[in-house]
């Protein structure tokens, strides 16, 4: 009797400790979402007419044959002067025909832009082609878009009518919410990555469709050793005193929506968890809003995965232990704890939460293991590498 006592007192303690790291572990999250509900508007887009300043449009490119006609033509289309426009194709050591079919599209099509190139980079990862592509930009500002993603015609306009303000050093666009296989996550990313640019900057962005001050880089790049080059250039664009936010009425749609390969969600969840702990000196900066965004963010990437999965194991353990291992025991609170937490998983939102602590942590794994997932080999078919 004494000896089950004592272990019930053990599984009641493995339960609370459970619970214990669950609070730590939603608590930051929960608190920055009840913070960015009551923030106010995003300041207004400067309402300016003839400011077109040349500009360089930035495409990185690896294996885009499916989709780089596509995309050309859109970028010809926009509705920002084509005499303004300078397009640098950068291309990362592909191995179908992407550059071919780009030279010959910008050499024959009409009313093609006066001022292109075609970067050829033998390096694979597209880090290291944004860090080659930046020495290339002469202009004052750059747009950088992905090529398996479309945005309306004005888009590059009002990126660029940002920039008028002079506090502003870098824009990104909005995903679109047609995907049906992650609405539910892109509804609460675009959500915080609004409130956090109403705040003050978002350190989170997103590379389909940004814009950027060149002179807000300080002339630095990317750490090409990191994907992520888009969060990675926006947290150098506050690090420098200017701002960078998402504007919600530039959106992005892929080209080709489908649901993402599990692979491609963990390279990412890594590549922002490395930018975030490679610049942990700003959990200090002197920016208290911005401090807040950041610390909010470095815990959730780091910390967070770790202490959600610690909490479902000690909560689940006792109920596992007394239904296996003691079968005198009838139903008990264990088991409600348990059952509770299976039924929270018909939620489609709890799903996706878990599914993010998984490529969170399984990329943290990998990065202990010592595998870096910064090699960029889009696929078409629906694998990123």
């Amino acid at each position: 009797m004494h000896i089950m006592l004592s272990s019930m007192v053990a599984l009641e303690t493995v339960w609370i400790l459970g619970v214990f790291f669950g609070v730590i572990a939603f608590s930051p999250p929960f608190f920055h979402y009840v913070r960015s509900s009551k923030v106010s508007n995003l300041i207004a887009r400067p309402e300016v007419s003839g400011f077109y300043p040349e500009i360089t449009v930035l495409l990185p490119i690896r294996n885009e044959s499916e989709v780089i006609e596509r995309k050309i033509l859109e970028i010809l289309d926009s509705s920002y002067p084509n005499s303004k426009i300078s397009l640098l194709v950068a291309d990362s050591a592909s191995d179908d025909n992407s550059v071919e079919l780009a030279e010959n599209l910008l050499s024959n099509v009409e009313n093609t832009l006066d001022k292109w190139k075609i970067l050829k980079i033998e390096e694979l990862g597209k880090s290291i082609a944004v860090n080659r592509s930046l020495d290339e930009v002469h202009t004052d500002f750059f747009v950088m878009m992905d090529a398996d993603a479309s945005t309306d015609r004005d888009s590059i306009q009002k990126i660029v009518s940002w920039f008028h303000n002079q506090n502003i050093g870098a824009v990104c666009g909005t995903s679109s919410l047609r995907n049906k296989y992650d609405q539910i996550y892109r509804k609460n990313f675009n959500f915080l990555r609004i409130a956090e640019s109403n705040m003050d900057s978002t350190p989170i962005f997103e590379g389909s469709i940004c814009g950027f001050r060149k002179s807000a880089l300080g002339g630095r790049g990317v750490d090409h050793r990191i994907n992520a080059d888009d969060s990675q250039l926006a947290i150098l664009v506050r690090r420098n005193g200017l701002r960078a936010i998402m504007d919600p009425d530039i959106v992005f749609n892929e080209f080709n929506p489908q649901k993402q390969p599990i692979s491609r969600k963990i390279r990412r969840a890594q590549g922002l968890s490395r930018t975030f702990w490679k610049n942990r000196d700003l959990l200090f900066t002197n920016s208290k809003d911005y401090r807040s965004i950041f610390r909010s963010q470095f815990f959730f990437h780091l910390f967070f995965p770790w202490l959600a999965i610690s909490s479902l194991l000690l909560i689940a353990t006792p109920s596992i232990i007394t239904n296996f291992f003691d079968t005198n025991i009838s139903f008990n609170f264990f088991d409600l704890s348990l059952i509770i937490l299976l039924l929270s998983l018909m939620s489609r939102t709890i799903r996706e939460l878990w599914l993010g602590v998984f490529c969170l942590l399984s990329s943290h794994i990998l990065v202990l293991a010592g595998r870096r997932l910064n090699v960029w080999n889009p696929n078409r078919s629906g694998s990123q590498e």
